[in-house]
């Protein structure tokens, strides 16, 4: 115990020293604490994985978490992570390995939908693979989604059939029809066969016998269907005189010229309408994605209340669910900064596994204007109603700004745009010809210096930092701009070749690009600006203000950015140190009671 302690003080002192995680999660693996022994191997792995860790070796960090994959099976952060890093060594076979082992491990503990989800990205980076595509819908059946197993069966029949394997193909497409009766794909697929002269090659009676059991369980229509597309095969009259006792048993009449082959249905209202997901559990994330693409959303995902905000006011999606104990910015003020913006407009969902109780949702609901409350753990089916209950009156449309609106946002006439880049011609070239048809003023720095004397007699709107400028990394020179220079209202952009710079911590820049850039891109980075922009009255305050008073005012608000830091430090610090004290003040109790006879 002693031990452990302090390794645990070591490490609040240097919080970035891998070999002191290692050597703490060796010793609660001797003491059999299994998940504090997963928690600092994996902390200890993430420092080898981090691009800004003085400790930073992906060799380790593979070697570290191979280790924990063995140990600890059921720790399944380590496989996203061993995954991770996989991509960025461009290892992708090595990623797709590392996913198919996780997704067997949520088929062993029963977390089918979880499998699902992770399978989804091995199909996602093999398209062609045949067996990836069945073992999708072998998963997408035991999690009872009969409709996207069918959907990869058919994917997987369409590559049986460009590999030259007919047979193969109509035996996949009949399986997708027997788990969906009604698929469309499978049965245009299937007629395409029929129609092409591959007669021979589908099992008719298979489909007859299928059409025999849809009527014995009532489905009529469907059955009809499944004749239907033998109506011009060689079997044509024994399907007919099979669908003409299926009728007259159902007391249905014939209609002439009527045809039951399936039509592309009707899109449904909600179709490719934008949600917000906002977790802090991959899993959950991960799952409440899988389940609303398939639904036919279009699907935005944050980790922490902070990203999920500027996600909001950038893309507006038209509904949010969201988990309430989020870091940096909680649940509950997320909804209410959310309502206060968008109002009636947005539907919002909070999901707890904490505020079960019936006082907690009323209060929520009252002072966060929050829709929809559910508590954790749900059922898909409990989440899918309630989901669809809160929407059932939004308008079909997202709620976009207005049309009008929109051309003003995508407008860059007007604007100034700096450049900082070196001697990287080609994208100064890039924004200067964008500048040229669009109407903007265009600046150019080669450096730091000459961005600074820039900045100082007139603030452009949006800086464009190359990872390439030279005399100063980017992040420091956005953090100069921001902290120093005083400037709130431009709109710092960093564009890089690297794209480990692309995740992790952005500092001071509002977005980060890989280049190069394009004029599709420059329309989106504009389109972002003046939405920031009009939710801000920063802008046209601080073009009044003179170089001087816009770093006086830096000065200020450093100062009280300070103080408040120093307060929540604070805080931190002494919680800690109440709780180690409360373990230290237990721990000398244990030992009096062991040490002296019948100490209480």
């Amino acid at each position: 115990m002693d031990n452990i302690q302090e390794l645990q003080r070591q490490i609040r002192k240097y919080p970035h020293r891998p070999d002191l995680h290692s050597t703490l999660g060796r010793l609660y693996q001797q003491r059999g604490d299994r998940t504090e022994a997963a928690k600092h191997f994996l902390a200890a792995a993430r420092l080898f994985a981090d691009p800004s860790s003085p400790a930073r070796n992906l060799n380790k960090a593979v070697a570290a978490l191979k280790k924990m994959l063995r140990d600890f099976p059921e720790n399944h952060d380590s496989y996203y992570l061993l995954a991770d890093i996989y991509t960025e060594m461009e290892n992708k076979n090595a990623a797709m390995d590392v996913f198919r082992s996780l997704s067997e491990v949520y088929q062993k503990e029963g977390k089918l939908l979880m499998a699902v989800s992770v399978h989804d990205k091995i199909t996602g980076s093999y398209p062609d693979d045949i067996g990836a595509w069945l073992k999708f819908a072998e998963l997408n059946q035991q999690a009872g989604m009969p409709f996207h197993a069918a959907q990869a069966l058919v994917r997987a029949a369409r590559l049986s059939m460009k590999a030259g394997r007919p047979r193969e193909a109509s035996s996949l497409t009949t399986a997708a029809l027997k788990l969906d009766a009604e698929n469309m794909d499978a049965r245009h697929f299937l007629k395409d066969l029929l129609r092409n002269g591959h007669d021979g090659d589908v099992d008719t009676g298979d489909l007859m016998d299928l059409a025999s059991d849809l009527e014995r369980m009532g489905q009529t229509r469907q059955a009809l269907m499944i004749l239907s597309l033998l109506e011009n095969g060689s079997l044509s009259s024994q399907a007919a005189a099979v669908a003409d006792g299926i009728r007259k048993r159902a007391g249905v009449e014939k209609v002439q010229g009527a045809s039951y082959t399936a039509e592309r249905p009707p899109q449904t209202k909600y179709a490719g309408m934008r949600v917000l997901i906002v977790d802090d559990e991959r899993e959950i994330l991960l799952l409440l994605e899988q389940i609303l693409k398939g639904e036919g959303f279009t699907v935005l995902t944050a980790r922490d209340g902070e990203r999920a905000l500027e996600i909001f006011q950038n893309e507006r999606p038209a509904i949010v669910v969201t988990d309430a104990m989020l870091p940096k910015i909680h649940g509950f003020e997320l909804c209410r900064r959310i309502k206060e913006e968008a109002g009636s407009t947005i539907r919002v969902m909070i999901l707890t596994a904490v505020y079960k109780k019936y006082k907690y949702k009323t209060r929520v609901q009252e002072e966060f204007h929050v829709d929809e409350y559910l508590d954790k753990p749900f059922q898909i089916a409990e989440f899918l109603d309630a989901f669809y209950r809160m929407i059932v009156d939004l308008p079909e449309s997202s709620p976009e700004v207005p049309r009008v609106e929109e051309e003003h946002l995508a407008s860059a006439e007007g604007m100034s745009i700096l450049v900082v880049a070196g001697e990287e011609r080609d994208l100064i070239n890039r924004v200067s010809h964008f500048c040229d048809r669009n109407g903007c003023f265009f600046e150019v720095g080669l450096n730091a210096r000459e961005m600074i004397e820039q900045i100082e007699r007139d603030v452009p709107d949006i800086i464009l930092l190359a990872d390439s400028m030279p005399g100063m990394d980017p992040f420091i020179a956005a953090w100069l701009t921001t902290k120093v220079l005083g400037v709130r209202s431009s709109t710092l952009i960093l564009i890089t070749r690297d794209r480990t710079l692309l995740e992790g911590d952005s500092g001071e820049f509002h977005h980060r690009v890989a280049a190069p850039i394009g004029p599709e891109t420059m329309d989106t980075l504009v389109r972002l600006h003046r939405r920031a922009r009009e939710r801000s009255a920063i802008g046209p305050a601080e073009k009044g203000m003179t170089a001087a008073e816009r770093r006086m005012e830096a000065v200020l608000r450093s100062k009280v950015d300070h103080v408040l830091k120093s307060q929540y430090h604070l805080e931190t610090y002494y919680t800690k140190r109440i709780k180690e004290l409360e373990e230290e003040l237990e721990t000398l109790k244990n030992r009096a009671r062991e040490t002296i006879p019948g100490g209480s």
